[in-house]
């Protein structure tokens, strides 16, 4: 049986300080590397109940990975947590917080135990972001040691210094002036040489290979790539090295636009990456406030049009009117006529 621990002391010196925590699981029988972790809220006061990517409550489970986490003896793991996992949990007090470990098909879910920790806010001002690695997870710090200082050289050793010192080499006034002169443009006079190179390099690319073939009267059979073609972001394909968190994580990371979010989660709900698929989705809405991604999660839960499919397989009115909510908030004028229709059923 699992036993979860959120402790001030951190594996890491400079990270004991407001915001930051050790988490420790103990009897947890499967290694880091191929776990998961849900972090869940009681209560129903905010507007999701399950800890995102990014310290924000969301409305489906949301899985961290563990992979940096730390195997510290045999069924013991633990690692530095950082405030975006921290202030959501000790910022409102006498409130309970379950989380469900998972590993494949098996998983089990206990209360946190939360010790005496200060949110980030009690440092006066937040700590600046560290690298998180994957999920909420914080990899051990890399600490350099602290080198003695050399000593002081006593002044019989600058007298020796001295009198070893070889004589200065008289060196022509134009000579120095003539390496002042190429050590200080040095940088400038290559980049210049390189630019001049790429200009002729291009140039004859141009001339020899670029320019069609008039006298042949043919013209490529190549389509014209439209610059909706050239902008689009590649969507990923499905990896069975990357579980659906790190798709995801690996998909944001390419700053996507909305036409290129719908399409992503679209192929990830036709191939099974339903987890993927929905967290995309939640997490685009709300961050952006995109009312295209929030109409279009509001219709597939929305009764009069929905459609079962491999991650939804039942509609939901409730779900439907929040999202259609949010997208007339957001300035959709079709959210608002199907919100209209959805709230007199």
């Amino acid at each position: 049986m699992a036993k979860i621990q959120l402790s001030p002391e951190t594996r890491a010196q400079e990270r004991r300080r407001p915001g930051f925590a050790l988490l420790k699981i103990s009897g947890w029988k499967h290694a880091p590397q191929v776990s998961e972790m849900s972090i869940e809220r009681s209560d129903s006061e905010t507007e999701g109940k399950y800890l995102g990517l990014e310290g924000q409550w969301e409305h489906i489970p949301v899985w961290h990975a563990l992979a940096n986490m730390t195997t510290v003896e045999e069924g013991i793991i633990e690692a530095d947590v950082p405030p975006a996992f921290v202030d959501p949990i000790v910022s409102v007090r006498n409130k309970s917080y379950r989380i469900t470990l998972k590993c494949a098909e098996e998983s089990e879910t206990r209360t946190i135990k939360v010790g005496d920790i200060l949110p980030s806010s009690a440092a006066g001002s937040s700590p600046e972001s560290l690298e998180q690695g994957s999920g909420l997870i914080l990899g051990d710090a890399v600490i350099e040691p602290v080198k003695d200082p050399e000593p002081e050289p006593t002044p019989q050793e600058i007298d020796e210094a001295i009198e070893e010192a070889p004589e200065p080499i008289a060196v022509p006034i134009a000579e120095i002036e003539t390496e002042s002169f190429f050590s200080r443009h040095k940088g400038k006079i290559i980049a210049a040489l390189l630019a001049l190179l790429l200009i002729i390099a291009g140039v004859l690319a141009w001339y020899f290979k670029l320019i069609p073939d008039f006298n042949s009267g043919k013209q490529d059979d190549k389509p014209i790539e439209t610059s909706s073609a050239v902008n689009a972001t590649p969507a990923l394909t499905a990896d069975s090295n990357l579980s659906d968190l790190e798709l995801l994580q690996k998909f944001i990371q390419t700053k996507p636009n909305t036409e290129q979010i719908l399409a992503q989660a679209k192929q990830w709900g036709n191939t099974g990456h339903c987890d993927a698929m929905l967290r995309l989705l939640v997490h685009s809405a709300h961050k952006s406030n995109d009312s295209a991604i929030a109409l279009e999660y509001a219709k597939m839960y929305d009764p009069a049009e929905f459609k079962q499919t491999k991650c939804v397989d039942k509609a939901d009115k409730d779900t439907a009117l929040y999202w259609y909510q949010k997208a007339v908030e957001a300035g959709s004028a079709d959210a608002k006529s199907l919100l209209d229709k959805l709230e007199k059923k």
